[in-house]
Parts: structure tokens; C-alpha cells; sequence
């Protein structure tokens, strides 16, 4: 059985707590949208946390804050960093909260999330609307970005292997940032899945991105695996030369993000993207790539055996 409360949290006095009794989130209402806490009910958050910023609201500066938050790509000082700093509608039906932000005043796009907690899975689904309020058309992509806490490992696995010369032509892109060094000894670079290992991190951030088909993406730390699966459709076109998943990271945390296809909104159109994600407790330390085939890929298997043939809402269609 779901519950949902209003509570308080990180100082922020106006939030909102969905739990099934096993894990819980917490969604802020006083500024947002955002979720600032995911994990097991009594344990530790499995997101980051900007301190710093714990129970500010207003002003025209943007604040990380932490957790999960919508953005819109491809990334633009301006566009994309507009501040969520003041408070969002949150309308709760049963075991769903769909938060509602005003139009953002620069881009003329108004950001929603709908969150629903499952009460038969350990199971959350997110889906992100960017809806278009301008009079013109506007070219963009949803973007879901979540921060996870510091010293975990993460992972996104390629497309399918295949053989030479049987395979000749491109599997995919990936896509790397001017700043990314991909001799730090934080990335593994192996032949099915990209690896961040955040506790080897330098100062300097990183970040790549993937044409990744596989529809998943995953954090693993303190024996908890975080699983975020998306819904990648091949026959559309992505920001960041393609990429559906990126990681980011830098000292304080670890970035697990997916986009949505990049397309032209007209007026009043809107642009929907879903995640769901899953929590898994138990989980030994993935240290090599068998690990991850052994211990990380079946769970992400099953998961998405058990969700198969779940109807979603997650193409451009009819608002929350």
C-alpha cells in the first residue's frame, strides 16, 4: 500500500513523502519540480544532496540543490540553467504526485513531472513534460538528470557486440566533452559498458555521453543498485550527437542522465520523456566486468521482464 504525506525536509518546510513501506521519495514543493530523496525507508539517500542550498527558495540564481530535476537540451547557459527557486502545484492522486512549474519567463516552457510510486513492484515511474507556451515552435529534448551520492560506480552499457567482418559498419556514437580525460583512472573502458568508478575521480569533472540502445543506466553503492530504464527510440535524432544516456561527475557526485528525442514542439505542444526506476538491496561490489554481467546485468534483466508490455505515456501527447 502507497502512502503519501506532506513533511518537512532539508528545510524545506512544504514537501510531499511517497513510501510503500520498503522505499521511499521525497518531492519538494517550495521550489522545483524535483525529488531530493530516493532510497530505503530509514537508510541513507541514494541522491546527493547540495547542503549549501538546503531550505533556500527564491532568487534569480540557480542552485544545484541535488536529486533528480528536468532540464532541457541541448545545454545553454542561459536556456538551460533558468532557476527553479520558487514553488510548483502539486496535485496528488492515490499513488501519484504530479508537480506543475510556471512558465519559465526566458524560454516560455513550462516543466512538469508526474511521479508515480508502484504498489505491486519496487518500482517508480517519472515521466517529464516540456510544454511549449511560446506563440513559435521551439526546438528541444526532455532531460532527466539525477545526482547520485558520492563513491559509487557507474555503468551504461554499449549496443550489442558484434565481429569483424561480419560487422562493418558504425554500432553507435560516444560522445565526449572538451574537458573529459579518458585516461583517469576513473573511467573503464571496456568492451561492453562504459565505467565510472566516481572514488577515483580527479578534480577536474567528466562526462561522456552514449548512443546507448539498451535503455538503461545504473548506479551501484553502499550494496544498493540504482537502475534508471528509458525508452530510447531509434528512428529519432538526440542532442549531444546523438546520445540517449550521459554520465556526469565530479567531486561531489555522479550524474545518471537520459534524454528524450530532440524535436521541434509547436504552441502548445508537448515533449514527454519517462524513466522508471528501481532499487535493489544486496548488491556486492561490481569490480570487474564479469561482476557486472553477473551481478548487475541479470537484475536490470529481470526488471525489465517484469515491466514488459506496461502501457506508458512517454511520447508527445496530452499533458498531466
Amino acid at each position: 500500500m502507497i502512502t503519501v504525506t506532506n513533511v518537512a525536509y532539508g528545510g524545506w518546510l512544504s514537501c510531499i513523502e511517497l513510501t510503500n513501506g520498503s522505499m521511499n521519495l521525497v518531492v519538494t514543493t517550495d521550489v522545483g519540480p524535483r525529488v531530493i530523496r530516493f532510497g530505503f525507508v530509514s537508510q541513507h539517500n541514494e541522491f546527493w544532496e547540495d547542503k549549501t542550498a538546503s531550505g533556500l527558495t527564491g532568487g534569480d540564481e540557480w542552485r544545484v540543490y541535488g536529486g533528480h530535476r528536468l532540464w532541457h537540451a541541448p545545454e545553454d547557459v542561459q536556456r538551460t540553467y533558468c532557476p527553479d527557486n520558487n514553488p510548483v502545484q502539486a496535485d496528488i492522486v492515490k499513488n501519484t504526485v504530479i508537480l506543475k512549474q510556471t512558465v519559465e519567463q526566458l524560454t516560455g516552457i513550462e516543466k512538469r513531472m508526474k511521479i508515480t510510486m508502484m504498489d505491486t513492484q519496487p518500482v517508480v515511474s517519472v515521466v517529464h513534460y516540456l510544454i511549449n507556451r511560446n506563440e513559435t515552435s521551439v526546438e528541444l529534448a526532455p532531460w532527466a538528470l539525477t545526482a547520485m551520492a558520492a563513491g559509487g560506480i557507474a555503468m551504461l552499457p554499449h549496443p550489442a557486440r558484434g565481429e569483424h567482418p561480419k560487422n562493418l559498419l558504425p554500432s553507435h556514437t560516444l560522445s565526449i566533452w572538451a574537458y573529459t580525460d579518458m585516461q583517469l583512472k576513473c573511467w573503464d573502458w571496456t568492451r561492453q559498458y562504459v565505467i565510472l568508478r566516481h572514488g577515483m575521480i580527479s578534480d577536474s569533472p567528466q562526462k561522456i555521453g552514449m548512443a546507448s540502445t539498451d535503455g538503461w543506466i545504473a548506479y551501484w553503492r553502499q550494496n544498493h543498485l540504482f537502475v534508471k530504464l528509458f525508452f530510447p527510440d531509434l528512428s529519432c535524432r538526440y542532442p549531444d550527437r546523438n546520445s540517449t544516456a550521459e554520465i556526469f561527475a565530479n567531486r561531489d557526485m555522479v550524474e545518471l542522465e537520459t534524454l528524450g528525442p530532440l524535436s521541434r514542439v509547436s504552441p502548445g505542444g508537448i515533449a514527454v520523456h519517462e524513466e522508471m526506476w528501481c532499487l535493489f538491496d544486496g548488491i556486492p561490489e561490481p569490480l570487474t566486468v564479469n561482476d557486472v554481467d553477473n551481478l548487475i546485468a541479470p537484475q536490470i534483466k529481470n526488471l525489465k521482464t517484469s515491466l514488459s508490455g506496461r502501457d506508458n505515456d512517454r511520447r508527445e501527447g496530452e499533458s498531466p
